[in-house]
């Protein structure tokens, strides 16, 4: 099942495998590959890639605040190219012979929000992504307007135009970071000192767009450089292992994590394995002031979730009244911010948290197997949503299901299992 998803979508950090059901030992394989399965950000060149049809609208909730960039719909877009030579055509559609502008990796480029009816599949570094077409201008002299495949853009701001970031700053930086080699180590370093030295004074829209880039510079650098290959060859003790899931590895203590400390990685653990990841407690020292409302909670709650992982091991490795606040602070969000810059991320965020509540994962079951009965930390989980969260739409799924376990006799019947089902599907 191919994925229709955004630029943003694809850096998810929590999201490892996109599927139609939830099964966490593949969705663990490990933090080397959530990147292929989803589409949110840079991948290779063969996107040259609809009618036209506007984003759709929708009304921010009560009490959203106009003045938060992500409570109302956006009136302007800035993205930049996450690949090169990538076209702009006359038409959106990957048959359109008529080609206005190649477009440099790095580049940035406008929009208003509109995006062809149809969706096309295109090959971006070897995986398959379904994205429809945006409508852009480029930034050069000229002004050339044309469609560009949606699945080769990184969206770094979406709002009013009279908050955009100054583009020449935001060129600059997604230009010099365009012309770092992603499988080169020293890559992340220099980005780092980069942003360190250009970027220290930003705030607001400029510090957003700043630690998109970087942030998905650094998430390309781990996928595209192959550099599990140097934590593979280490000798990990237990200990090791144990210190890595706290979050409490000193990444100073070995030659390998010190390289890996210095280009803005991490470590993380699943399946048995060690490998690396985006630092994301670094980026939240340096940008956490700086960003937007919108910004600064989406990063806080990222970092949080980062160092205490769902998953680990085909389970949830987390007390299930944390997954429903995890579940429920991303519909908040949402419902806060539903035009935030990365929408469909934390959309997709609410959802398998709320999914993980409900239906469970190949290693942590809502029943036991044998009997077949719903599981008693479960149940009580569930009774917590409702007590907890009246009112929300967690709350709403929680309640339907609950009503059906119960009227099933709270065994794993048929019906149970179609709602689990319609609830796993991928929309």
């Amino acid at each position: 099942m191919k994925q229709h998803l955004s630029l943003a979508y694809f850096f998810h950090p929590n999201l490892f495998v996109i599927m139609k059901t939830i099964s966490c030992s593949s969705l663990l394989l490990a933090g080397l590959l959530f990147f292929a399965s989803c589409a949110n950000d840079n991948k290779s060149a063969s996107a040259n890639t609809g009618s036209s049809a506007e984003a759709p609208t929708a009304a921010p909730p009560p009490g959203a605040s106009s003045t938060d960039i992500g409570a109302e719909k956006p009136e302007f877009y800035l993205h930049a190219a996450a690949v090169d030579k990538l076209l702009m055509r006359e038409e959106p559609s990957q048959k359109s012979t008529k080609v206005v502008y190649k477009i440099a990796k790095g580049e940035l480029l406008e929009g208003n929000g509109e995006v062809s009816d149809n969706i096309e599949t295109a090959m971006l570094s070897g995986i398959e992504i379904e994205a429809p077409f945006y409508r852009v201008n480029s930034t050069t002299p000229d002004k050339k307007t044309g469609w560009v495949f949606g699945g080769a853009l990184r969206t770094v701001y979406a709002g009013p135009k009279s908050g955009s970031p100054d583009q020449a700053r935001v060129a600059m930086l997604a230009k010099t970071l365009a012309s770092f080699k992603l499988t080169e180590l020293s890559s992340g370093q220099k980005a780092w000192d980069y942003v360190r030295k250009n970027f220290s004074d930003a705030n607001g829209a400029l510090a957003d767009a700043a630690f998109m880039l970087l942030e998905q510079h650094i998430r390309s650098m781990v996928f595209d450089g192959n550099f599990y290959n140097m934590t593979e060859r280490v000798q990990w003790a237990d200990t090791d292992y144990n210190k890595v899931s706290a979050g409490s590895f000193d990444m100073n203590s070995t030659p390998v994590t010190r390289q890996l400390a210095a280009a803005g990685m991490s470590l993380g653990t699943a399946e048995g394995m060690i490998f690396p990841t985006v630092d994301y407690k670094r980026l939240q020292d340096f940008f956490g002031n700086k960003l937007t409302p919108a910004m600064r909670e989406y990063l806080a709650q990222t970092t949080k979730e980062e160092a205490d992982p769902m998953y680990d091991d085909g389970g949830i490795m987390i007390p299930l009244e944390t997954v429903a606040e995890r579940a429920f602070f991303w519909e908040q969000f949402n419902k806060k911010y539903p035009w935030f810059v990365r929408r469909e991320e934390t959309a997709n965020s609410e959802r398998w948290a709320g999914t993980a509540l409900l239906c469970g994962a190949d290693n942590t079951p809502i029943y036991d197997f044998e009997s077949e009965k719903i599981n008693e930390d479960h149940k009580n989980a569930w009774k917590s949503v409702l007590s907890k969260y009246p009112g929300s739409t967690l709350a709403t799924d929680t309640k339907a299901f609950y009503d059906l376990c119960e009227a099933e006799a709270w065994k794993m019947t048929p019906k149970v299992r179609a709602w689990m089902e319609e609830r796993n599907q991928v929309e």
